[in-house]
């Protein structure tokens, strides 16, 4: 169900977990060839994005992955982003990126929860410090670099956002791992959406600081207890 208060930013997640989401690959309207190359891409992909996590907080060499399956995620994606947020002008990166920071910042933040609190709207666990680890990827691999450099940022930002929400409040600082996000760890209680003044706010510090540098020291915060999954 859309988020009525968000309506053009719950249509985008919703558009993407349908699309990106093994769980309802079922429903896409592709060929049974093209779904089960997807499904490959998203398992292979997003395994070696938590592998790049857990190399980060150990401080141990980031690995890479072939270009190919990265060009197909990053083409889903960004047409994906490009429906929803096209660039009001040109740009390198052709998305409206102030309106698609705030609606990546309102994700993190639980505000597109629909009325229910299912899962639909708001991050699948800590795979939300996945949207930064592609943008570093897909730069490293130079493919469509200018998007991804651009989204970058807002990423790093939606990290911060996403652990001062949903950080597991069942376990000691010190014990926090990877598996210990998620949905239920969010506490409508204490929940209220973000003004606009304070999505500007975020915005602005999303461009400070060497990206890279605020994803390591993000993963070292979030995950001091391990990223085992």
């Amino acid at each position: 169900m859309a988020n009525e208060r968000h309506p053009r930013a719950s249509a985008m997640f919703t558009e993407y977990d349908r699309a990106a989401n093994v769980d309802l690959f079922h429903l896409l309207a592709i060929a049974d060839e093209e779904r089960e190359e997807r499904r490959r891409d998203v398992r292979g992909v997003g395994m070696l994005l938590v592998r790049r996590l857990s190399a980060r907080r150990d401080s141990l060499p980031v690995p890479s992955y072939e270009r190919e399956p990265v060009e197909r995620l990053s083409r889903l994606q960004l047409e994906l982003f490009r429906r929803h947020y096209p660039a009001l002008e040109a740009t390198p990166h052709g998305l409206e990126l102030p309106a698609i920071g705030e609606a990546f910042l309102r994700f993190a933040h639980g505000d597109l929860r629909d009325a229910q609190g299912s899962e639909h709207g708001q991050p699948n666990g800590a795979n939300a410090f996945a949207f930064a680890e592609f943008a570093l990827l897909a730069g490293e691999l130079q493919v469509d670099a200018p998007a991804w450099r651009a989204l970058l940022p807002i990423f790093v930002q939606l990290q911060e956002v996403y652990v001062e929400i949903y950080w597991p409040r069942d376990r000691p600082r010190e014990h926090w791992r990877f598996a210990d996000y998620g949905m239920r760890q969010f506490d409508p209680s204490l929940h209220r959406d973000l003004r606009g003044d304070e999505i500007a706010a975020l915005l602005a510090l999303a461009g400070e600081g060497e990206p890279e540098a605020r994803v390591t020291a993000n993963v070292r915060r979030a995950f001091p207890g391990g990223v085992q999954i």
